[in-house]
């Protein structure tokens, strides 16, 4: 039983790496090349590994803290996600704000899903107790 959970653990805790790592190299595709920066298989495999995180890598203990980071990414997503493409904007460091909006976006895609499982489990885990 140990075992399992151990490697349970060790899947989210690649999943979430995985998803950190493709939505930096993604926002760096995005500037190269706008186009292919809703590749729908690219943005799929981000909401699966956010679906793998909120399943496997989030405790009981550590739900609340995730939750309270997920809101706050998603406030943030919502206020500055325009402005950060303005960092730079007609300069030669333009790059910059682009690049910070691209993986804002990309890590709500990557946070969002797990967000919601992490809800979901914990409104299941209070309807069992109540």
């Amino acid at each position: 039983m140990k075992g399992k959970l151990k490697a349970s653990a060790l899947v989210g805790r690649y999943a979430f790496l995985l998803g950190v790592l493709l939505s930096v190299v993604w926002a760096i595709v995005a500037i190269i090349n706008p186009v292919v920066a809703t590749s729908t298989i690219v943005l799929s495999i981000l909401v699966i590994l956010g679906i793998i995180v909120g399943l496997l890598n989030i405790s009981a203990r550590e739900t609340m803290p995730f939750l309270i980071a997920s809101v706050v990414l998603v406030i943030m997503f919502g206020f500055g996600s325009t402005y950060l493409g303005l960092v730079g904007q007609g300069s030669a460091f333009d790059f910059i704000g682009k690049f910070m909006q691209g993986l804002l976006t990309y890590l709500m895609i990557l946070i969002v899903p797990a967000g919601i499982v992490v809800a979901l489990k914990e409104l299941y885990a209070f309807a069992e107790r109540v």
